[in-house]
C-alpha cells in the first residue's frame, strides 16, 4: 500500500512539472532560436568530473558496424558495451584537451559514467557536418541515456530523477526532443513505466540500434546523469555520520 502511494506522489509530481512545462513553453523557444542564430560553426565537448554528466555540440557517432558488436556470437544481449569504437568513429570538429579527458575514467562503469562510451572521443581536422560525413543530421535537441531495470519501479526511477536533474544543469525543460536509449543490442527493453517518458518528450523513444549501419551527426546532445553513479541522487548516495 505504501508503494502505492509513492507512486501516486511520483507521478503527481511529474504531471504538475509537463503543465508548469507547457504554460513557460513559449517563452522558451523564443530564448532556444536566438540562441541558436548566436551558433558558430565547430564542436564542443564539455563534462563534469568523471564524465558523469556530458554535453555535446556537432557530435558524429559512426555505426556502420553496429550491427558487428550488436550480433557478436555469444555476446548477443550486452546492453552496455565497452571499447566497442574504433578511433574516428566518435568526435568533433575541434582541437581536444586529450589528457584531460583520459583522467576521467576514474569512475567508468555502466550505469556511473560517460567514459566508456566517450574514451575514443577525437578531434577532427575537418567537419563531418560540412564535408559531407554525416548520413543523418539530427537538428533536435537528443538525450542519449543508459537506463536501469525498467520492471522494477525503484531501479527506473533513478533514471527519471536522474533526467530530470540532468535537465536543471542543462538549462533546458523543452519537451520537444529526442531521448535514444543507449542498448548496443538489438534486444527489447521492457518498461513497465513507459508512460512516464511523456513527461519528458513529446515524440517517439528511439534506441541505438535505429541508427545502425549510419554515420549520425547530432547538433545538440545532452548525456545525463546516470542511475546508479557514486554519490548520486536516489541511488548509491552517501549516508554521512552526524555524530
Amino acid at each position: 500500500m505504501v508503494g502505492l502511494w509513492v507512486l501516486a506522489g511520483i507521478i503527481a509530481f511529474l504531471i504538475v512539472e509537463k503543465f508548469v512545462r507547457t504554460v513557460k513553453g513559449g517563452g522558451h523557444q523564443q530564448r532556444k532560436r536566438k540562441r541558436k542564430r548566436r551558433e558558430k560553426n565547430g564542436s564542443s565537448l564539455i563534462c563534469s568530473s568523471n564524465a558523469r554528466y556530458c554535453k555535446a555540440k556537432n557530435f558524429y557517432l559512426d555505426l556502420r558496424r553496429f550491427d558487428e558488436f550488436a550480433t557478436r556470437q555469444g555476446d548477443t544481449y550486452r546492453s552496455f558495451r565497452e571499447n566497442i569504437f574504433e578511433p574516428g568513429e566518435v568526435g568533433g570538429h575541434c582541437r581536444l584537451d586529450k589528457p584531460l579527458l583520459r583522467e576521467q575514467g576514474g569512475h567508468k562503469s555502466p550505469l556511473q559514467s560517460w567514459y566508456a562510451e566517450l574514451e575514443e572521443y577525437n578531434g577532427f581536422d575537418s567537419d563531418p557536418f560540412e564535408t559531407g560525413g554525416c548520413d543523418l543530421i539530427i537538428d533536435k535537441p537528443s538525450v542519449f541515456i543508459k537506463l536501469d531495470a525498467g520492471i522494477n519501479l525503484y531501479h527506473h526511477y533513478c533514471d527519471f530523477f536522474n533526467l530530470y536533474a540532468s535537465q536543471h544543469i542543462n538549462g533546458s525543460f523543452d519537451d520537444d526532443i529526442n531521448i535514444i536509449f543507449w542498448d548496443t543490442s538489438y534486444s527489447i527493453y521492457r518498461d513497465l513505466f513507459i508512460e512516464t517518458w511523456s513527461a519528458f518528450t513529446s515524440n517517439p523513444l528511439m534506441k541505438l540500434a535505429d541508427f545502425a549501419g549510419k554515420r549520425v551527426c547530432f547538433k545538440d546532445l545532452m548525456f545525463p546523469l546516470l542511475a546508479r553513479m557514486r554519490g548520486g541522487l536516489y541511488y548509491n548516495t552517501y549516508i554521512v555520520s552526524v555524530i
